[in-house]
Formats: C-alpha cells, structure tokens, sequence
C-alpha cells in the first residue's frame, strides 16, 4: 500500500512502479505488474534496476502463451544497455529458458552469478532450472543460497519442493516451518507446509493435517491458487470428487486460469463428467493455446471416452515395446544362424 500511495502522489514516478510491479509480481496480480515495469521502461528505457524481476514476470507468460519474443526483446536491449549488469544475463537465461535451450540457459545464468555472487534471484533461477533438469540435489544448494540472500516465499517454495524430489522428506519439513516462521505464516508458506504433509511417504493423519493447513491458507488468502489446486488433489485422491471441483469452481471466479481449468477438467474426468471436463479443457485452451497439461488432458479423456482406459494402454505399449526388443533379438540370432 505504500508504494501505492507514492504512485498516487507522483504518477508515473520510475521508482515506484518499479517497486509496485514487483509487489503485484509477488503476490501473483501479472496483469497488473506488467503495467507497472511497462510504464517504468516507457519513462526510464535505460534502466536496469529491477528488469531482473520484469524478465521473471515475462518468463512466466511466455511459458504459458507460447511466445518468448518480448522476453528475448528485453534480453536483447538489456544486453546492449550494459552487458557488466547480472539483470541482462538473467533475462537471457530466462529467454533461453523459456526457448527450450537449458543447458545454454544454465551457462547464461552463471555469468549473472559471475558478475554479482549475492544476486538472490540469479541463485533461485539457477534453482529452478536445474529442478527442471532432474537435478534436485543440485538445486537444493542454489535455493539455500537465495533463501539466505533474501527470504522469499518462492526461494523457499523452489528449496523443499527439492528436498522432497531429493526424497528428504525430514530437510522439507524444517524448511517449511522455517518459511511459515519467517515470513509470519502467510498463505504461500501455509500451503508448503502442507504439502510436506500431503507428499507420497506420509500418512493418512499427516494428509488429513495437510487438509487443514490447505483450508486454514484458503481462509488467510482465498486467491491462493497452490492452496486451491493441493487442497483439490487431496480430495481427488480421496475420491472425493464433488469437493475437489466445489474448490476449484470456487477458485475459477476469482482466477480464470489455465490451471485451474486443466485442474477441474481433470477432476471432472475422473468423476466420469466427460462433456464438462471436455469443456474444462477447451477453456483452458481458449486462455492458453499452448497449454501441454491441457492438450494432455483432453487426449487422455478422448480415450475415456472411446472406452479405452489410458493408464492400461500406457502399461500394455510398453509391454509391446519390451517384446520387440525380444523379438528383433531373437530374429538377430536365426539370421545370423543361416550363415553358418
């Protein structure tokens, strides 16, 4: 609210919608962060500072439209501006990132960390992509860092979901209760919590304890959508259908996303509604052309409904697929048997 009032007090003030876009980043509002770092780089285009968060803001919508030429643009004029700056490499990485190319993506962000070894965000997209990359015990490191540099909900967030892909389930545990102390218990670090409580190796207590710790976070942020989409898997996996899309139809009228539409159709198939979960996924597409988790979706519910069952059709092509490694062996062996 500060930085709100300052804009008020002087429109368009570099500075302040600086800082106001990286809030709205934070907390989740894109729509209304682009609009500030748009407005700050139409006032000030030679500026750096803060472009390291712009660039994160425009990762995460080229990843879900498809589109990087707004992200490799920034990348570009930060680049040219000042190549010594952490920021333009960051925004490279991002761009490469977002591009398909992570191994280049890594090398690019390693300069950033060469230039500025304190950078805290420089160290949590290294997190992240070497997340991606199945590297979690990798990651765990570059997430410590950045939670140390600045205790952000998304350093923690990135460190235990690594600790639990790691399978250290104890190390997630601490860091989630670190989170919820440090940042005094908001929603995000609510919901870490509780999916510690809610991964593979607890018990059905600890998954009923994750429920509440879910619902408590939807009751100190009804926006959170972690909280929503965790809550909902929780109860689909209970096979408690009914409530799991209550959730994320609740969720839909104050965030009409892709995710919580791939997530609702999802739930809607699996509760065997499969004209709404259809429809689910068409919106989805609607929003987000190249939403993958949606074009998966629906490819999996044509099945349905075609009566074949997915999961078994998966299981029996790689049965065949084991089997035609058998068979070429064996024909390997006749033929060479002829000519002897």
């Amino acid at each position: 609210s500060a930085w709100r009032k300052l804009d008020h007090a002087f429109p368009s003030n570099p500075t302040a919608l600086l800082n106001l876009g990286t809030v709205h980043l934070a907390e989740n509002r894109l729509d209304e962060s682009q609009l500030c770092f748009k407005k700050a780089r139409t006032r000030d285009p030679l500026n750096i500072d803060s472009m390291d968060q712009y660039a994160c803001l425009m990762h995460t919508l080229a990843c879900s439209s498809g589109l990087a030429s707004e992200l490799n643009r920034l990348a570009h004029d930060l680049v040219a501006i000042d190549p010594k700056r952490p920021e333009a490499w960051l925004a490279c990485s991002l761009w490469q990132d977002a591009s398909g190319d992570k191994e280049q993506a890594l090398g690019n962000i390693e300069k950033a960390l060469k230039l500025s070894p304190r950078c805290f965000l420089a160290h949590r997209v290294r997190g992240e992509l070497l997340s991606s990359l199945e590297r979690p015990h990798d990651a765990i490191i570059s997430f410590f860092k950045a939670k140390e540099l600045k205790r952000d909900l998304r350093s923690y967030k990135g460190l235990v979901t690594a600790y639990l892909a790691a399978g250290k389930l104890k190390e997630a545990l601490i860091s989630a209760k670190e989170a919820n102390a440090r940042l005094g218990g908001c929603a995000g670090a609510v919901v870490l919590l509780g999916q510690v409580l809610a991964s593979e190796e607890t018990t059905d207590r600890d998954k009923e304890k994750a429920k509440i710790l879910f619902t408590k976070a939807l009751t100190l942020d009804s926006t959170c959508i972690d909280a929503m989409t965790c809550l909902a898997d929780l109860h689909s996996m209970s096979g408690d259908y009914i409530e799991a899309s209550k959730v994320l139809k609740t969720g839909l009228m104050k965030h009409n996303i892709d995710i919580l539409h791939v997530k609702l159709g999802d739930v809607l198939s699996y509760a065997k509604l499969y004209s709404e979960s259809l429809q689910s996924y068409h919106t989805a597409l609607a929003l987000s052309p190249h939403c993958e988790t949606a074009k998966n979706g629906m490819e999996r519910l044509e099945k349905l409904m075609r009566g074949i069952n997915p999961d078994h059709e998966n299981e029996e092509e790689e049965e065949d697929s084991d089997l035609d490694g058998d068979s070429s062996e064996v024909d390997a062996s006749l033929e060479g048997a002829q000519f002897r």
